[in-house]
């Protein structure tokens, strides 16, 4: 090499690596190594850009689901199962189908209940036929006049009284 010549650089290497967890970046500039990593993470955990590290997986609660499962890059959306418009993937299906099925029979043992509750109480309705407990505690019943009976022989007492 002579003086005027330039040394010549040694060959830039750039590679980009892709993984089904992660992606990273390693750059090789000549005698410099500079390397950045983002989220080179293992099953179970995401990258939390918060800490700058990775962070295990949230799992959900009872009575939860998964509404989007835990990525590289984004934690585990939990849901409540007996939310009105539910995401029904694999693990609702998993967690919740139960739950669900188990609000059902709640549902139809109230109602057992409420036919059995009408048959001993009126035992003139039909098997078939739901107790209406507001309907049933009035019925029979005279109207309401108590008060204005009351109110008769109070004024009825003081006249005496006063006559007295």
């Amino acid at each position: 090499m002579t003086s005027g010549e330039l040394e010549s650089p040694q060959p830039r290497r750039a590679a980009y690596r892709q993984s089904v967890l992660a992606r990273s970046l390693e750059v090789d500039f000549g005698s410099r190594e500079v390397t950045f990593k983002v989220g080179d993470c293992e099953l179970g955990k995401f990258w939390s850009y918060k800490y700058e590290r990775c962070v295990p997986c949230t799992e959900c609660k009872e009575r939860q689901y998964a509404r989007s499962k835990c990525t590289s890059y984004q934690d585990t959306v939990c849901e409540w199962c007996m939310v009105v418009f539910p995401r029904k993937n694999d693990d609702f299906i998993e967690k919740c189908e139960s739950i669900m099925d188990a609000e059902e029979v709640f549902e139809s043992e109230r109602q057992l209940n409420t036919r059995i509750g009408a048959r001993i109480v009126d035992g003139n309705q039909p098997e078939h036929t739901f107790w209406n407990f507001d309907e049933s505690s009035t019925q029979g019943l005279l109207p309401d006049d108590s008060s204005e009976e009351f109110e008769v022989e109070v004024n009825e007492q003081k006249c005496e009284n006063l006559d007295a």
